[in-house]
């Protein structure tokens, strides 16, 4: 277990704190409960900004092949060699 010491005005304190009793929970339980909620809402932002970079990214009209065609391709491209006759450039 470990203790997490928060820093806030009366005010916030007494929000949350009637908050938390109008839930019929303990302060303590409501902020646990509360910032189980805001991370798994961050988890669902990084998937879902994830998801939008995997859409754009298919949008993209770019060349495409076998894995291993493409790497030859890279390797024959850094060595200079020409991709149809195998040959030097």
């Amino acid at each position: 277990m470990k203790r997490l010491h928060v820093v806030m005005s009366d005010g916030e304190y007494g929000d949350f704190r009637r908050v938390a009793r109008g839930e019929g929970l303990s302060l303590s339980e409501w902020v646990r409960r509360t910032l189980r909620a805001a991370t798994q809402a961050a988890a669902v932002v990084r998937i879902e900004r994830k998801m939008q970079a995997i859409e754009a990214a298919a949008q993209w009209k770019a060349p495409t092949a076998d894995p291993e065609q493409m790497l030859a391709e890279i390797e024959a491209g850094r060595r200079g060699v020409s991709r149809c006759s195998g040959r030097p450039r």
